[in-house]
Formats: structure tokens, C-alpha cells, sequence
């Protein structure tokens, strides 16, 4: 078993499935929001009191209360699902009320809890889907290594890529290359990204592995393992 790559998969899957997770609460929320907007009246309401408090973190939460009249009665003391900085006592704020449970109410074009779920299921599924590409791209060089057909090419040079950009840098590849002995044939191959120049280890002139796909020959792995 090629454990890093099963590791990677893994861990890839996890990510997934933390990012697909997201998207589901983000559907059952705009679901939700959808049909509580449907019935709901809209209020001006006042705050009437605002309050701190701090988690176990230490990290200092707000809370806003406000007071507004729906359908000839005074409701009085209510807490908001949502709290910003930018409020203040004896603010006036539209809220959308539910006719059948007036205490329960969302401030009118919040969007903090659509939001959430939004970044958490790009964050999660991006890293997911790099993971799962890195997974199955080591699966595919381990079966090139076992059933592919072994060359010894050339090493021709170390290059940088310089229209990509990782982290700040740019990877090298090694340019290899293969003659054929049959027809004369120089075959050129180029090998995964590295972060770090391999010069010293990899030197023009030097003989290096590569491993053809049986079937397409244009699928190949520079063997850098060695």
C-alpha cells in the first residue's frame, strides 16, 4: 500500500466531505430563510440593551436586545441572532417577524449565517479536492513504477517554471530526455514540480528513471525517488 498517498486521500476525503457538509447546511439554511421570509412582517425595533460576555477562550461576545410593537402588543427584551460593533442603545433596526412566534425574528439583510457556511465549504472543499489530486496522482506514479515499462533517459537540464508561482516561489523541473534505439527517436520528458533546486542531486549528463505507461507512452514518470 502507498501509505502517503493513502494518507492523502484520506485526510483529502475528510476535507471533502467537511466542505460538502457546509454546502448542505448552507442549502437547509437558504431553505429556511426562504420560508420564514415568506411570512415574515417586517418591524422597526429599538435596542434597548447591549451586553458582553466572554467564552472560555477569553474571547468577548456581543449581545443586543431591542423592544418594538407587532399586531397592537409590546415585546420587550428580545435577543437578536446576530450583533454587530456598529450597534448602539437607542438604535432603530428593521427586523422581519414571525407572525405565529413574534420573539422569534432576524434582522432584516443579515447574511453572517449564509456567509459562514460559504467560506467553510470553499475553504474545506478546495483543500479536499488538492489533497484527493496529490492522492491519486501518487497512486498513479506507484502503478506506473509497478506495471510500466522502465527507460533510462538523460538528464538535460534543471529549469524553474516561472509562470508558476507556489507559495511565493517558483518550482524546478528536470528536462530529460530518451533516444530511441531503434529509430534514432529523442524523446523529451519533464518531471513533477520541486520546491527546492535539485542541482547537486540531478546533473546534466546523469542517467535518471523513467517509467512509460504500457498503453499511452505519453503518460510517463520521472522517477525521482532514487
Amino acid at each position: 500500500m502507498n501509505k502517503p498517498s493513502s494518507a492523502l486521500k484520506l485526510i483529502g476525503g475528510i476535507f471533502t466531505a467537511l466542505g460538502a457538509i457546509s454546502f448542505i447546511v448552507l442549502a437547509i439554511l437558504c431553505v429556511n430563510v426562504n420560508k420564514f421570509n415568506k411570512t415574515a412582517k417586517e418591524v422597526t425595533a429599538v435596542i434597548t440593551d447591549i451586553s458582553y460576555s466572554r467564552d472560555s477562550d477569553g474571547e468577548r461576545h456581543g449581545s443586543a436586545f431591542v423592544s418594538f410593537e407587532f399586531d397592537g402588543k409590546e415585546y420587550n427584551d428580545v435577543r437578536l441572532n446576530y450583533f454587530s460593533s456598529s450597534m448602539n442603545e437607542g438604535d432603530e433596526i428593521t427586523l422581519l417577524v414571525n407572525p405565529e412566534k413574534p420573539r422569534n425574528v432576524r434582522v432584516k439583510g443579515e447574511v453572517l449565517y449564509i456567509i459562514l457556511p460559504v467560506i467553510f465549504g470553499v475553504v474545506f472543499g478546495t483543500v479536499g479536492a488538492i489533497l484527493l489530486i496529490a492522492g491519486l496522482k501518487g497512486d498513479g506514479r506507484k502503478k506506473l513504477k509497478d506495471t510500466g515499462r522502465l527507460i533510462y533517459g538523460v538528464v538535460d537540464s534543471i529549469e524553474q517554471e516561472m509562470f508558476i508561482e507556489v507559495n511565493g516561489s517558483h518550482p524546478y523541473v528536470i528536462i530529460c530526455s530518451y533516444t530511441d534505439p531503434s529509430s534514432g527517436i529523442v524523446k523529451k520528458y519533464k518531471s513533477q514540480h520541486l520546491s527546492s533546486n535539485p542541482s547537486g542531486r540531478y546533473n546534466p549528463g546523469d542517467s535518471i528513471r523513467i517509467y512509460l505507461d504500457p498503453e499511452k507512452e505519453d503518460k510517463y514518470y520521472v522517477d525521482l525517488e532514487n
